[in-house]
């Protein structure tokens, strides 16, 4: 299980101890929104930095064993949903401008 917030932390936790395995940093803004991939090997993450006014923001693939980036994709605007397809190729992230952005994840 993941968790994220306004200290741009997230936290992978261990469900059998419910205590934290692993922190992940490095995503520069806020973190609201996760999501693991199909495999549960990556994690997305988004969010927003409407306290610091900077843009674009990023989206985040992280490898979720070594807690390193993957990739960091640029979203215009605050980030208001992140998605993996199925098959875990394709990610979608949608922004508060109503915008879908789809983008083939990296092997």
């Amino acid at each position: 299980m993941a968790s994220s917030g306004a200290d741009r932390t997230i936290r992978l936790w261990d469900t059998k101890t419910w205590k934290v395995a692993r922190t992940v940093n490095g995503q520069a803004e806020m973190v609201s929104h996760l999501a693991f991939s199909p495999d549960g090997k990556t994690l997305m993450s988004g969010g927003s930095s409407e306290f610091t006014g900077a843009r674009p923001v990023e989206v985040r693939l992280w490898d979720v064993a070594s807690g390193k980036t993957k990739r960091a994709l640029p979203s215009p605007h605050r980030v208001v949903s992140v998605a993996f397809a199925p098959d875990g190729k394709t990610v979608a992230v949608s922004d508060r401008d109503k915008e879908i952005n789809i983008w083939a994840v990296p092997d």
